[in-house]
């Protein structure tokens, strides 16, 4: 789930899930209000980030990630696992 800083969640944000080294990973947006979900991910360390507005692939940009680095949530994903985790949206960049 994908929220606000008032805790309430933000429908149309990108949610993109990173690897280190900034390896292209999946992305997705989130419904209505603020949830979202991806399939089939590899197990291995994450982190995950929601915009409420960004340009499409700008996250693939090492410089841009750099500001951005501490506004992820780290995750761990398992074989064969499921979860669920709540994101706090990065403002418009």
């Amino acid at each position: 789930m994908v929220k606000d800083r008032n805790g309430s969640g933000v429908g149309g944000a990108t949610v993109v899930l990173l690897r280190p080294g900034g390896q292209r990973t999946p992305s997705s947006w989130t419904d209505q209000i603020g949830r979202f979900h991806m399939n089939s991910i590899p197990p291995g360390d994450y982190k995950i980030f929601a915009w409420a507005d960004i340009e499409q692939g700008l996250w693939l940009d090492a410089k841009f990630m750099q500001a951005c680095a501490d506004k992820g949530v780290p995750v761990t994903v398992g074989e064969g696992s499921s979860g669920t985790v709540d994101v706090a949206v990065i403002p418009e960049q």
